[in-house]
């Protein structure tokens, strides 16, 4: 559990290991939390997140995004989200391509300086 949540966890009271319960005490289901959120961001106070178009599947996207570019492998984020490796190796694709493309045009910016540099001192 993230370190940031344990004490949020600690003065929850709760029976078993299921935290997020609806209002009958029962584990969510994914239909059942999808249409509590679509109410609640009809609140006025979730507007900003609105007009961010947060959307009810984006959460798990995020965290797996998040969890890749911390350096978490596939396997470790399927142990935390749930889902399957085919799903998270799918988000894994954005990420990598981020990485790969950022370390490329490091790369290439080095390529740069060094070939200026020859240049000078030919």
């Amino acid at each position: 559990m993230h370190r940031d949540l344990k004490p949020m966890v600690a003065n929850l009271k709760h029976e078993s290991v299921t935290i997020l319960v609806n209002s009958d005490g029962l584990p969510w289901t994914k239909d059942g939390f999808k249409a509590s959120w679509n109410k609640q961001m009809n609140v006025d106070a979730f507007a900003t997140l609105r007009s961010r178009r947060l959307v009810f599947h984006g959460l798990r996207k995020s965290a797996v995004v998040f969890l890749l570019e911390a350096g978490c492998t596939d396997a470790e984020v399927c142990a935390i989200t749930g889902q399957s490796r085919e799903m998270v190796e799918h988000y894994a694709k954005q990420v990598n391509q981020r990485r790969l493309a950022a370390t490329a045009i490091l790369k290439w910016e080095a390529a740069e300086r060094k070939r200026s540099k020859r240049g000078r001192n030919e």
